[in-house]
């Protein structure tokens, strides 16, 4: 069975290693997802667990939509439950994902992991409380989000850490947002 951690983060300041937990869609086993949420509870006990994810909902995969959904609210309630944030995975699925947000109406951030698509995914998801972060897409000037970048409001960003590895200060006055 896949592990459902998603992300382990080494915190150089304090010598503290941070994780996230949680079950990606392309992990949901279909068999024994119940077990797999087990899991993810008892880790998000852990004092060193910051968020849940990447969680989320794929269309792009054969596992079953409504399972999908099923463990994906599950996760959301885990996320309210022990007041951590959520990493969100979306293929296809922004306007079913922010149909869910505004049914159940959570109160922790919810952060669209690695986002490059097009501004009206962006406005959609801000304009109902989310916020994206940005990978590696930025550093390829073809890429859909480097269309809008300067119109990105600041506060609705987290940068990837593999992202910050490669952003230069030259690279970052570039920008200019």
């Amino acid at each position: 069975m896949q592990t459902p951690f998603s992300n382990l983060i080494f915190d150089r300041n304090n010598g503290k290693t941070t994780f996230s937990v949680g079950i990606h869609p392309w992990y949901l086993d279909t068999e024994n997802y119940l077990h797999q949420i087990d899991q993810v509870s008892l880790l998000l006990k852990e004092e060193n667990c910051i968020a849940i994810g990447e969680a989320g909902l794929d269309k792009g995969i054969e596992t079953n939509w409504e399972l999908q959904k099923k463990v994906f609210i599950r996760q959301i309630e885990l996320s309210e439950q022990h007041q951590l944030p959520m990493i969100l995975h979306s293929v296809k699925s922004f306007h079913e994902i922010i149909q869910i947000k505004q049914q159940l109406k959570p109160q922790m951030p919810w952060i669209f992991h690695g986002f490059n698509h097009r501004k009206s995914f962006y406005d959609l998801l801000v304009q109902n409380g989310c916020f994206i972060s940005i990978g590696t897409a930025i550093l390829n000037p073809k890429s859909i989000l480097n269309t809008y970048i300067s119109a990105i409001d600041l506060n609705s960003i987290f940068p990837e850490r593999m992202t910050v590895r490669f952003l230069s200060k030259p690279f970052m006055t570039k920008l200019s947002f």
